[in-house]
């Protein structure tokens, strides 16, 4: 018996063996041909918080979530750009690999449960040992020479270019804590500077983050700001370079995926705000108009879109009123110009359905046309819009390109839409979609796009992220990827000690292909004098407080949060909540107040700035918003803000004095302030109702 029992329990005991086996690898398509790795060019931007971060865009329209990596959200309302020191968080770029078929279309994601993937990355940080800007050298005529950086110092001393760095697995430096994940290299050969580190999320992608904002002189004395572009003896951590992954399959097969490029930019001081003409309108206009890497040029389509080619240009110009003064009286809330009224919109976006209002609606779009300036004018245009500098601003006046304009292929279809010949498919903004719920053939486009769109497309002088370089067809190798170096290839840093527009553009010139801190050399060094000194408004004899510079980026007047706490108020008056909606603060209010001395204050205090982030509009009798959205000034640092006697001057004037005088309140000889305030750090939504009635020495945040 007790023989048969062991009989018995035999199969069992060999099943439990099946079912212990590794679970073998899905197998993929077998349509997949080629590998490519996505974004083609991902964006990761500086900060200073050491732990938290957050993930890039990575569909058209999705804002990230500062505060976790859960898609969907938008807007999003959390206040975590910073950390729980008011540090800036990092926002960091993810890859993914894709298989592709004989078309290049992507026919699935290539993740740990399909191959081993090995990322490797290799940046380098070369400002020091580039050229000075003193403008885009493709302005022909108006082109001009450079001269080295810190000539004199051999340039593989000046360039901070650590070794490849590679990661593979799943969850890999999870923490951050991993030493040789961290890209690190040299400047003067003894400086150690660290331009980022590597890490893979779970499901093996690659995730980028970059440096943390620093910025030094490089001298055994300190240098000083002089200038906002060329400040010698300085260096910074803003980096790029190439990201390659080859991927082992089950079956022993080896591939190499078509590489991509990380670029680290400076801090996203408006996040969810885009530029009226993006990094994306300008390389889709290259690629419209020329072939490159020898192909033909991409298919312009036959007619515009309202929807998705002529409505962001509009939305875009309201949406800046959150970051300029100018803009908000121009395009704001309110203005008769506002892209924003839904009923204004509507007219724009049909031919209509009477011949009263076909003329009507023909007039409408004629005026708004004939008010953008043309890409193409001889002459200089400085009533037209968009109103932002151009890339010959400040070196000479009376140019067409003194001002920026529309791309050709914008310009092109607005005179398309403004003459009638456009696809009339305005159902309302389209909703964005995150990645995850699109076709996986679609992806790829999406995250290149949401990336290119997150970067400024102009004034390229020289830029806040990256530049006019990006404009110019040798620098691609297909639509949206880079021409790269060889593997393991630094480019060159010297062609002489005078770099001249031609050499720059010909073929022996340093725009042929990409390698590892390419695309960053180009800007101003350090990143922080650059934003301190491109503004807007530079002729206080104006009205307005116009041109701009990169206002979605480097704000210049904001709505700030106490203001947009008292215009939410709905025991204010009507006259006094538009009030505080109306007044817009100076951004860098808390900086020297000019010159030098701003430039080397934002060295040390960048980070303390407010960053402009959306909130759900006030509400209630006055029409303060057009939108259901508004973006305000949010973690503006307490130091700046703990002083302030304004504030207990507005709180008595509307809780205490302006009643009394009225014969209504009580009498009160307490005008310092409200004698309770929530505690520090501890967000509006938070607070119960009763609480938030005495939030009015609150810091704002």
């Amino acid at each position: 018996m007790a023989k048969s029992k062991r009989s018995s329990k035999q199969p069992k005991t060999r099943a439990r063996k099946v079912r212990r086996k590794a679970k073998a690898k899905p197998g993929l398509s077998p349509k997949i041909v080629s590998y490519a790795v996505y974004p083609a060019l991902g964006v990761a931007r500086v900060g200073n918080a050491p732990v938290e971060y957050f993930m890039a865009p990575e569909a058209p329209g999705v804002l990230p979530n500062p505060d976790g990596d859960v898609p969907g959200r938008e807007p999003s309302w959390h206040p975590g750009w910073k950390d729980a020191q008011g540090r800036i968080k990092r926002q960091a770029c993810r890859f993914r690999v894709y298989g592709l078929d004989a078309k290049g279309r992507a026919v699935a994601e290539v993740t740990a449960e399909h191959a081993q993937i090995e990322w490797r990355v290799h940046v380098a940080a070369r400002k020091a040992a580039w050229y000075m800007f003193n403008n885009a050298m493709d302005l022909g005529d108006y082109a001009k020479e450079s001269l080295m950086r810190n000539a004199g110092i051999a340039r593989d001393k000046l360039a901070i270019t650590p070794p490849i760095c590679s990661i593979s697995g799943a969850s890999t430096n999870a923490s951050g804590r991993e030493r040789q994940y961290r890209m690190r290299g040299r400047i003067m050969g003894t400086q150690s500077v660290t331009l980022g580190e590597l890490r893979t999320d779970d499901a093996g992608r690659l995730v980028v983050l970059g440096g943390s904002g620093d910025a030094a002189s490089f001298t055994d004395y300190l240098n000083p700001i002089t200038t906002f572009a060329n400040n010698e003896g300085w260096y910074d951590d803003i980096a790029d370079g190439p990201v390659r992954a080859t991927i082992r399959l089950a079956n022993g097969e080896t591939h190499e995926a078509e590489p991509a490029v990380v670029v680290t930019t400076p801090p996203n001081y408006g996040p969810g705000l885009l530029g009226v003409v993006t990094m994306y309108d300008v390389c889709r206009d290259l690629f419209y108009r020329e072939g490159v890497g020898g192909g033909e040029p991409l298919p312009r389509p036959e007619r515009p879109s309202f929807t998705d080619d002529i409505y962001p240009i509009f939305e875009r110009l309201s949406r800046t009123q959150w970051v300029n003064q100018g803009f908000f009286m121009l395009f704001g809330d309110g203005s008769p110009a506002s892209f924003n009224d839904p009923e204004r919109i509507a007219r724009l976006a049909k031919l209509g359905d009477t011949p009263a209002q076909r003329r009507q609606n023909a007039r409408a779009r004629a005026t708004v046309f004939a008010w953008f300036r043309d890409p193409n004018s001889s002459k200089a245009k400085p009533a037209k819009i968009p109103p932002f500098y151009g890339d010959a601003f400040g070196d000479f006046s009376g140019l067409p390109n003194d001002e920026l304009a529309v791309t050709a292929t914008q310009y092109a279809f607005l005179r398309q839409w403004a003459a009638g010949d456009f696809e009339r498919d305005w159902r309302g903004r389209r909703r964005p979609r995150p990645l995850s719920t699109l076709a996986v053939s679609a992806q790829p486009e999406a995250l290149d796009r949401a990336h290119l769109e997150d970067i400024l497309g102009g004034p390229f002088h020289p830029g806040i992220e990256i530049t006019w370089t990006m404009r110019r067809a040798s620098m691609w190798k297909a639509p949206y990827r880079l021409e790269l170096l060889p593997e393991g290839e630094q480019p060159s840093d010297d062609y002489g000690p005078i770099l001249r527009p031609e050499q720059c553009l010909g073929e022996d010139g340093p725009l042929q292909a990409n390698g590892p801190g390419s695309l960053t050399r180009w800007m101003g060094t350090p990143w922080q004098t650059d934003s301190a000194s491109c503004l807007s408004g530079y002729d206080a004899s104006y009205y307005l407080p116009l041109p701009s510079f990169w206002a979605a980026r480097i704000p210049n007047e904001v709505l700030s949060r106490f203001g947009y706490e008292r215009s939410a108020d709905t025991k204010l008056t009507e006259a006094q909540r538009q009030r505080h909606f109306s007044l817009r603060a100076y951004w860098l209010r808390d900086l020297a107040p000019d010159g030098n001395a701003r430039r080397q204050d934002m060295v040390a205090n960048w980070w303390k700035l407010g960053v402009v982030a959306p909130r759900p509009a006030p509400r209630g009798k006055a029409n303060l918003s057009d939108s259901r959205v508004v973006w305000i000034e949010t973690g503006r640092n307490a130091q700046y803000t703990k002083d302030d006697p304004t504030r207990r001057q507005i709180i008595a004037a509307e809780r205490r004095v302006g009643p009394a005088l009225d014969g209504q309140g009580k009498a009160d000889s307490h005008l310092d302030g409200p004698k309770h305030a929530p505690p520090e750090g501890e967000d509006a939504r938070s607070v119960p109702i009763a609480k938030r009635r005495r939030r009015y020495t609150r810091e704002d945040r």
